[in-house]
């Protein structure tokens, strides 16, 4: 049953419905009584734009403090940098050789040993097959060692070396023992032992050390870095900046096979470049090619100061490396090299279909290219009957000599082929 109720409450009638099956339901809606004003909307009161513009000039201040707070910091670092710089830094000074810092002329104090007789560096003579960087590492990584050096106060330089020698001859190099008093030497597993001073060369970097053990010790196989070519795979074995990271193995390229570098107080000499990974206390490991033979004694990289420069490192040939450490161990230092008395220009001319030659631009009167009979305007094809595309190939050939051996130059001269021996008599003045 339904029931109606009507009901009236300021200017508005309530009308009221109900019905009691299945349930009470209430349905309830109003409408206006005649002649009653509608409700006028209002409207919302207007924010305070006062506040609004308080807002962002507190956000413009913050700005502005972040940003005298960053200048500041800028400027601070920028002076610290300064105050750093060396004080012969110029416009050209760019780039630098690192070296793990030690001064080169430092004396060497380090308790000395005569080296055996018939002690020599050796190169193998063949290779056996390209091994996997795995195989590498496990053919040459125990003939790798850390040389820590003790220093005048308290310091120590911390290198790595390498043996060539299973009675325990050690290379590594100069810079890495120069100012040393004691040499201790710790094997891949760890052994420590004291290692004594033979020679080194500081022109040429390189230097011998020698321990005593019982046993055989593992040592390196050394090849031929005339072999390399642009492109081949090379690994290094070190101990970058700390004794902790001993037998560090990393791999790259080789970048350049002759990339001669002129350094102040150091010889010039072609130099193998690579892009893998050398830090310091990579100096005096070994470069070693996918043979598992060592093609390089690592010892130095390139870094900027204004800029990253990454996958630059230089090692020491072993062709060379030979002669300088067979030199320390016969003679205690390096034998001057031959002079030829010729230069010739850096880059090749071609001069036939698949024939290239060296322009001769000078032959030094009474000098042994003058002797032999070499005049300027020549063409250099060869020496010692390998091709020179470079000027660097030619230096090479002549780093094979000491005074008083012969060397042979094969020429191009209007159109024929010539080969002159050269008396090597006179030595290069350092």
């Amino acid at each position: 049953m339904s029931e109606r109720r009507t009901l009236q409450t300021r200017g508005e009638v309530i009308e009221e419905y109900s019905r009691d099956f299945p349930a009470e339901i209430v349905e309830t809606y109003s409408r206006p009584l005649p002649g009653a004003m509608e409700p006028v909307p209002t409207e919302p009161t207007p924010r305070s734009r006062r506040k609004k513009r308080r807002g962002w000039k507190g956000l413009l201040i913050l700005l502005a403090i972040a940003a005298v707070i960053a200048l500041l910091a800028a400027g601070v670092r920028w002076l610290i940098w300064e105050l750093q710089m060396p004080n012969d830094w110029g416009e050209d000074d760019y780039y630098y050789y690192d070296q793990d810092q030690e001064d080169e002329d430092a004396p060497i104090t380090i308790p000395t040993v005569e080296p055996d007789a018939d002690a020599r560096l050796e190169l193998a003579k063949d290779r056996s097959h390209a091994l996997s960087a795995q195989e590498v590492y496990r053919k040459v990584s125990g003939a790798v060692v850390t040389v820590a050096v003790d220093l005048d106060g308290g310091r120590m330089s911390v290198g790595t070396g390498v043996i060539f020698r299973e009675d325990g001859y050690i290379l590594t190099n100069h810079h890495v023992v120069a100012g040393g008093k004691n040499c201790t030497v710790l094997l891949s597993g760890g052994r420590p032992y004291a290692a004594k001073y033979i020679a080194s060369d500081a022109g040429y970097d390189l230097a011998v050390l020698k321990i005593n053990a019982e046993e055989a010790l593992p040592f390196a196989e050394f090849g031929n870095s005339d072999a390399l070519s642009v492109g081949d795979p090379v690994y290094a074995i070190g101990t970058p900046l700390d004794i902790e990271m001993g037998g560090t193995f990393t791999d790259g390229i080789v970048s350049s096979v002759n990339r001669e570098i002129q350094l102040t107080s150091r010889t010039s000499m072609p130099l193998i470049q690579t892009n893998a990974a050398l830090n310091n206390g990579n100096s005096g490991g070994p470069l070693i090619d996918s043979y598992g033979q060592v093609v390089g004694i690592n010892f130095m990289k390139l870094y900027a100061r204004y800029s990253t420069v990454e996958g630059l490192g230089f090692a020491i040939p072993s062709v060379q490396a030979e002669r300088v450490v067979n030199d320390l161990l016969i003679y205690g230092e390096p034998q001057p090299e031959p002079l030829l008395g010729v230069s010739v220009l850096q880059v090749p001319d071609q001069l036939a279909e698949h024939l290239w030659g060296l322009q001769v631009k000078e032959v030094t009167a009474g000098g042994a290219a003058d002797r032999a009979g070499v005049r300027a305007g020549d063409y250099l094809l060869a020496a010692d009957g390998k091709e020179t595309l470079s000027s660097a190939d030619l230096l090479r050939a002549r780093w094979q000599h000491h005074v008083g051996d012969e060397m042979t130059l094969t020429l191009w001269r209007r159109g024929e082929i010539l080969t002159v021996t050269l008396e090597l008599t006179e030595a290069v003045e350092k």
